[in-house]
């Protein structure tokens, strides 16, 4: 087992993606940890690689707003426009699976 200290951010299992959503909220915003931008931006680059929207939203918010080193405002874009297209898929892949329930 990994020797861990008490003031050691653990990270939540790869796939995780709502823990990590959930964490790099804390961590971005020192909500009951301390705050730190670069273990809340792995955190959110972890979920994000699971293509959760919510993920890629999170990780656009830190793009736009200059929290991952420097403001980038067409990679924001960018991953909002991947984040749409998610969503449009599962929602797809949802009404696929009701009509062949039916």
């Amino acid at each position: 087992m990994e020797n861990v200290t008490k003031n050691t951010p653990v990270m939540p299992r790869i796939g995780d993606a709502r823990s990590c959503i959930i964490l790099g909220r804390m961590y971005w915003s020192g909500n009951g940890v301390p705050r730190d931008i670069s273990f809340a931006r792995a955190l959110y680059y972890s979920a994000e690689i699971s293509d959760d929207p919510s993920a890629v939203r999170e990780m656009a918010r830190m793009y736009e707003e200059g929290d991952c080193s420097t403001e980038d405002p067409v990679r924001a874009r960018e991953l909002m426009l991947r984040a749409d297209e998610l969503e449009i898929a599962a929602l797809r892949k949802t009404e696929r699976g009701k009509a062949a329930a039916e």
